[in-house]
């Protein structure tokens, strides 16, 4: 009778350990999810808000081409 208890013992153990590591696996994507788009959300207010500095500097450099071009195409 007693390894007949312990067997239902261990496989309860094991159904619910199961369902537990199934919750686990789930909550932990579902927050995974949820820390991507905060973070994407916060990169784009961030970037509207206070300016991206490597779009500034890609467009300074774009300007500063355009007055090379323009000063060397009047020179010439």
């Amino acid at each position: 009778m007693g390894s007949v208890c312990s067997a239902i013992g261990r496989l309860l153990n094991a159904i619910i350990s199961a369902i537990a590591k199934i919750l686990e696996t789930l909550v932990s994507a579902v927050f995974s999810v949820l820390v991507t788009v905060i973070e994407l959300l916060e990169y784009m207010f961030c970037c509207r808000c206070f300016g991206d500095r490597s779009e500034d500097s890609f467009r300074s450099r774009r300007r500063e081409k355009n007055l090379a071009a323009s000063s060397t195409a009047a020179t010439g």
